[in-house]
């Protein structure tokens, strides 16, 4: 199977009735909502970077899976490895965090950035029907696998003996 992406352009024209002028701009598969030249009139470049960094994805999704005997919980992490991510439980809440630092091969330039997952922190709230002593951790292909095992369920009805 071929994945095949075309650079797709736009020509857009705009009036900014503040500077009275007209501007025509390409819209590429790189940059798809580029305003960066109304925007670098009105607030600077500064503000672009700031924007953009602020769009990316840096929270890893998660699915959770149940059978009878545990939970699983699978986040993706595409790009770390397990040295890179922290898992700790306080109290019933299980946080599972990533600090890694990522850098760019000299002259090279992020054009467009849609996840970043090198620093995230998740907490999860753990039901009491979760044995804390019981969870193990995997990682596999880009996917951590945390096991919760569930506690057993004990007959909370019983009979009292009068004396």
């Amino acid at each position: 199977m071929f994945l095949i992406i075309h650079k797709i352009y736009i020509v857009m024209t705009y009036t900014n009735s503040s500077f009275n002028h007209k501007r025509k701009r390409k819209n590429n598969f790189f940059d798809p909502l580029d305003f960066g030249p109304i925007i670098k009139d009105i607030f600077g470049s500064n503000v672009i970077d700031m924007v953009k960094n602020e769009l990316v994805v840096s929270r890893p999704g998660a699915n959770v899976f149940e059978t009878k005997d545990n939970y699983r919980l699978e986040l993706t992490v595409p790009g770390l490895g397990k040295k890179d991510i922290s898992i700790k439980l306080e109290d019933r809440v299980l946080i599972v965090s990533a600090n890694k630092e990522s850098k760019l091969a000299e002259g090279e330039k992020v054009n467009r950035r849609e996840y970043d997952f090198s620093k995230f922190k998740r907490s999860f709230n753990l039901p009491d029907s979760i044995d804390t002593t019981d969870i193990k951790a995997a990682f596999k292909n880009g996917i951590l696998i945390i096991k919760l095992g569930k506690k057993e369920k004990s007959d909370s009805a019983r009979n009292i003996n009068i004396d």
